[in-house]
């Protein structure tokens, strides 16, 4: 169990530093819209769907819980 905590807690670090990183990568007035909401309880997340095709999105959560999806990466896990 110890190695599975290890393994979360180092994913959660990987995942802020990406979600991070993303938001760098926003335009200007995007970004300081996002920082707006995130300063007004919303949360940024990471969601990986694994059945069907393989995606992931990023969403934000508001304060009341609903979740929106503010960007579809879609994985490409065809084996080469």
């Amino acid at each position: 169990m110890r190695a599975m905590a290890d393994v979360f807690v180092q994913t959660k670090i990987d995942v802020a530093e990406f979600l991070a990183m993303w938001m760098q990568g926003l335009p200007d007035g995007d970004r300081a819209a996002l920082e707006d909401k995130l300063r007004a309880g919303h949360h940024l997340g990471f969601h990986v769907a694994t059945t069907g095709p393989v995606s992931a999105h990023i969403t934000l959560t508001d304060p009341a819980g609903i979740v929106h999806i503010a960007r579809t990466i879609e994985a490409d896990t065809a084996r080469r």
